[in-house]
């Protein structure tokens, strides 16, 4: 986790995904891992892919601000 939020501040969204898919594997409902999967995502321009990874989550957490932020830029981004 900590591998890939270095490769995500460091600009290299590509890397950040690679890793945290392999998390995932493992920890397939840990909050934080979509939730950084999701802004490297984003960043990538691969936002409906955010969407369907952070809609469960929010669905998990409704009255998370930062979850629902996120699915809402999200939804923002996937629109325009």
């Amino acid at each position: 986790m900590k591998l890939a939020a270095g490769y995500y501040i460091h600009q290299d969204p590509d890397n950040a995904q690679r890793v945290l898919q392999r998390v995932q594997e493992q920890a397939r409902e840990d909050e934080r891992v979509v939730n950084l999967l999701a802004r490297v995502q984003m960043r990538r321009l691969e936002n409906k892919a955010a969407i369907d990874a952070l809609e469960p989550l929010v669905r998990r957490f409704p009255n998370r601000p930062s979850a629902l932020r996120l699915l809402a830029d999200a939804y923002l981004r996937n629109s325009g």
